[in-house]
């Protein structure tokens, strides 16, 4: 069974490892306890057997808007439910305080993401030029509450 919980300090390793090996993009280890302590965040993580397994984080730039920074799941636990959990949680705690707009950006070469995101109801609405650090454009998908 997975649990999904509010991250911790002493996480940080595991979400870090869980980043490197998940996602394209590369991250200073010091944004992760950056975004824990920010006030407009929410930072979740599936714990499996007592283990970190996936992440998610999100800010919330206004009272009625949220975006989606990052979600990973280690490469040994995916296809198994983690990150429609990790992602329902997260937009299941939006509708709770309100929220009426959830965005997120993704690469447009990550088919995996894109059908994962529009499987979830989130519609592709803008390209956005030289979005990643190599250059790439990003797509920003929206999902209205």
């Amino acid at each position: 069974m997975v649990v999904i919980r509010e991250f911790r300090p002493d996480d940080i390793n595991k979400v870090i490892h869980i980043a490197d090996t998940s996602l394209k993009e590369k991250y200073e280890d010091q944004i992760f306890l950056s975004l824990y302590s920010a006030s407009n965040t929410e930072f979740l993580v599936a714990v499996k057997d007592r283990a970190v397994v996936g992440f998610i984080c999100g800010i919330f730039p206004s009272k009625i808007k949220s975006r989606i920074l990052m979600l990973a799941v280690h490469p040994l636990y995916r296809r198994k439910g983690i990150g429609s959990s990790l992602l329902n949680t997260f937009i299941e705690k939006c509708s709770q305080s309100e929220i009426k707009k959830i965005s997120l950006e993704v690469r447009p070469t990550n088919h995996v993401a894109l059908n994962f995101y529009r499987n979830k109801n989130f519609k592709p609405v803008e390209l956005l030029e030289d979005f990643y650090t190599n250059g790439e454009i990003g797509v920003k998908m929206v999902k209205y509450l």
